[in-house]
C-alpha cells in the first residue's frame, strides 16, 4: 500500500440504508456503546483483566474520571488525531487498577500486536486494517482486494460508530489473543445482565461488511449503515471484504457487496400466472 503525503481533515458521514434501519439500530448501538464501556470498567475493577485499552467518542470521556475513581481505577486518555484538529473527536483510553497502574505506551496491548502498534505510531498512520488483513491466515487476495470470512476481530471496522473495546493495531484480524479477550468480554457482558447486547455484538462479527480506502477517504459499508471518514491517503483503492453469513434486521437488498440480492419469485408464484391459470380453467 503506497501512502501519499497529504491528509484530509477529520470528518464523519453516517448514512443509514433506510428509516427502518435507523429507528431499529441507532438506539441499540447507543445501548451497546454504554454497555461496552461499563463492562470494561467493571471487568478491570473486579480482576477479569489487568488492563484494557478502548476507543470511545469524545463526549463519553467526560464521564469516565468520576466513575473510574469510584471503582478504584486509573484512566489515561489520549485524543486521536493531531492537536487542534477540528472534527469528530475520539479517545484511546487505558484503564487499569489504580494501585497497579503502569506507565507506558503499550499498556493494554497484547505482546503479539506491539510491533504493529509501533509501526503505526512510527509512521503516523491512522489505520492499519489493510496490513492486518494482509497478515491474516487464510485470507483471499485479488489485486487490491482482500476477502476474509466472518468471526474476525471487528471492533476496528466499526470504530467510528461504536466503542472499540480493543483499540490497538492488530497483528492480524484473527489475532488469537484478542479473540480470546473478545470471548471473555462477551461472557462478562452476559454476567453483567447484558446478554442481549452481547449476542448482537457477537453476531456483528459475522455480518458482511466492506472497508474501502482511496485517496484519503474510507467508506465502511454494512447491510444497515454506511460510514465515510478520513483515513491514510493512497494512490488507488484498497478494499477489505468480510464475507459474513449472518444478516441483520432491516439489512438492505442490492446487487453489490455487502448487500443481499432480493429473492426472486418463481414465475408460477406470480399473480399474473395464477390469473392466467384461472382464466384457462374458466374457458
Amino acid at each position: 500500500m503506497n501512502r501519499l503525503e497529504f491528509s484530509i481533515p477529520p470528518f464523519l458521514s453516517v448514512a443509514w440504508v433506510s428509516e427502518e434501519a435507523l429507528k431499529h439500530w441507532q438506539p441499540i448501538f447507543k445501548q451497546l456503546n454504554q454497555a461496552l464501556i461499563d463492562t470494561t470498567l467493571s471487568g478491570v475493577a473486579q480482576g477479569v483483566w489487568n488492563s484494557r485499552r478502548i476507543r470511545i467518542p469524545g463526549a463519553a470521556v467526560m464521564k469516565l474520571p468520576e466513575t473510574a475513581k469510584a471503582l478504584g481505577l486509573a484512566v489515561r486518555s489520549t485524543q486521536t488525531g493531531l492537536p487542534g484538529e477540528k472534527g469528530p473527536v475520539f479517545h484511546d483510553v487505558v484503564i487499569q487498577l489504580r494501585h497497579t497502574s503502569q506507565p507506558g505506551d503499550t499498556a493494554g496491548i497484547p505482546d503479539c500486536c506491539v510491533a504493529r502498534h509501533n509501526e503505526m505510531q512510527g509512521n503516523a498512520r491512522q489505520e492499519s486494517i489493510w496490513e492486518s488483513a494482509e497478515a491474516t491466515p487464510g485470507r483471499k487476495f485479488d489485486t487490491d482486494t482482500i476477502t476474509l470470512h466472518g468471526g474476525y476481530v471487528h471492533g476496528a471496522v466499526w470504530h467510528k460508530l461504536l466503542v472499540n473495546p480493543f483499540s490497538y493495531p492488530l497483528c492480524h484480524l484473527y489475532c488469537p489473543t484478542t479473540l480470546r479477550l473478545t470471548t471473555e468480554h462477551l461472557e462478562w457482558m452476559r454476567a453483567e445482565s447484558h446478554a442481549g447486547l452481547a449476542d448482537i455484538w457477537a453476531d456483528m462479527a459475522h455480518w458482511p461488511a466492506e472497508w474501502n480506502a482511496s485517496h484519503g477517504i474510507c467508506e465502511m459499508r454494512t447491510p444497515v449503515v454506511k460510514l465515510a471518514y478520513e483515513t491514510d491517503a493512497t494512490d488507488r483503492p484498497f478494499r477489505v471484504r468480510f464475507d459474513g453469513t449472518a444478516w441483520p434486521t432491516h439489512g438492505a437488498f442490492g446487487l453489490d457487496f455487502p448487500y443481499r440480492s432480493p429473492e426472486r419469485k418463481r414465475m408460477t408464484d406470480s399473480q399474473s400466472f395464477k390469473n392466467g391459470v384461472d382464466l384457462l380453467r374458466n374457458l
